[in-house]
C-alpha cells in the first residue's frame, strides 16, 4: 500500500462550487450511448475552457460524435503535460437522482464516464 501523496498547492486554487456547477451543467446533456451525441457537451466544455485561456478544437468522427482537444500554452518553454479523457456519458434509462439539482453539506453526487 502506498502512502497518500502530499496535497498539491494547485488544489488550493480549485473552486468547489464552480466545479460542482460545471458538472451539474454537464449532466443536462443527453450523451447516452448509443447514439452518443457528445458534440453539444464537447462544445459547451470548449466554451468554458476557452474563457479560461485554453485553445480548443472539436473533432467529429461522425455527426454528433465529437472529441474535444484543449491546449493551455505554457509560459516557460519547459516540459508539457498531455492528458486524455472522455466526455461523461450516461447509460440509457439511468439517471442520477438529484445530482443536477442540488448539493447539501457533506453530500456527494458521483457520475462515471462510460
Amino acid at each position: 500500500m502506498s502512502a497518500i501523496p502530499p496535497r498539491s498547492p494547485v488544489v488550493d486554487h480549485v473552486d468547489d462550487d464552480e466545479t460542482i456547477a460545471l458538472l451539474q451543467e454537464l449532466l443536462h446533456f443527453h450523451t447516452e450511448n448509443p447514439p452518443g451525441n457528445e458534440a453539444p457537451a464537447a462544445e459547451y466544455l470548449a466554451g468554458y475552457l476557452g474563457r479560461l485561456g485554453f485553445q480548443t478544437r472539436c473533432y467529429e468522427s461522425e455527426p454528433g460524435r465529437a472529441s474535444l482537444v484543449a491546449r493551455l500554452p505554457g509560459r516557460g518553454g519547459g516540459r508539457s503535460l498531455a492528458t486524455s479523457t472522455s466526455v461523461p456519458s450516461g447509460t440509457a434509462g439511468r439517471a442520477i437522482p438529484g445530482a443536477a439539482r442540488s448539493r447539501t453539506a457533506g453530500s456527494t453526487a458521483e457520475a462515471r464516464a462510460t
